[in-house]
């Protein structure tokens, strides 16, 4: 056996299929593509669900559902399986994965309700199913719930709104106390117009005209005379 002497298996490779190339050939004159049509033409459909240009069957029927693109998947451990933990007081996600009852510590990890527990534990898990909890509780220990990043993400979101709305709320507090103040200050100015208007006016004397003078001036000749 040499190198030079080595076959591929039989099938693997193909003779390019020569087109067109006269009738003993195979596949001369209309080389494969039958008479006149749709399908002889150039740029012609050739795909698995052609109907030749109707409706096709898969487009047809109807649908239901959808799956989620962000779905979140969770690698599920049972109450049961916790039991082989005798001499863990605290597990956590390094613990599971040590006793290989998870394949990854990033992910995140949900507790079922299957089975019962026997031993008093702490456990550390992203989710608890109702029944995990109670259980758990039952038995003296606690279901410490781990706060992933997208979760805190979440709960930042959350008070990043309630702030706003708390600020929103100041702002109209304070647009208010100022109109108020606006309106106190308007009356005031109205009362203290309305006290300068009762106040007696000062009597000025008015002041004789010209035309008195120079008759009294006449009048005082005349007596001369």
């Amino acid at each position: 056996m040499k190198l030079h002497n080595l076959l591929p298996p039989y099938g693997e490779k193909h003779k390019v299929k020569r087109l067109g190339r006269g009738n003993s050939s195979g596949s001369g004159n209309y080389s494969g593509r039958g008479m006149k049509g749709q399908g002889s033409r150039k740029g012609r459909v050739n795909y698995l669900g052609f109907e030749g240009g109707q409706m096709p069957l898969y487009r047809r029927l109807p649908k239901r559902g959808f799956t989620p693109l962000n779905k979140e998947r969770y690698q599920e451990v049972n109450l049961c399986s916790l039991n082989s933990l005798k001499d863990e007081k605290e597990i956590t996600p390094e613990i599971l994965r040590k006793k290989g009852l998870i394949k990854k510590v990033d992910e995140k990890i949900k507790i079922l309700g299957k089975g019962t527990l026997e031993l008093t534990l702490v456990v550390k898990a992203h989710e608890f199913s109702r029944r995990a909890k109670e259980e758990i509780v039952k038995k003296g220990g606690k279901a410490i719930e781990i706060v992933s990043y997208k979760s805190k993400l979440k709960v930042n979101k959350e008070e990043v709104e309630r702030n706003k709305v708390t600020v929103k709320e100041s702002l109209a507090e304070k647009e208010q106390k100022t109109k108020e103040k606006t309106k106190e200050v308007k009356t005031a100015k109205v009362t203290k117009g309305k006290e300068k208007t009762e106040i007696k006016p000062k009597i000025i004397k008015k002041k004789k005209s010209l035309k008195s003078k120079d008759k009294a001036k006449t009048k005082g000749k005349k007596k001369d005379k």
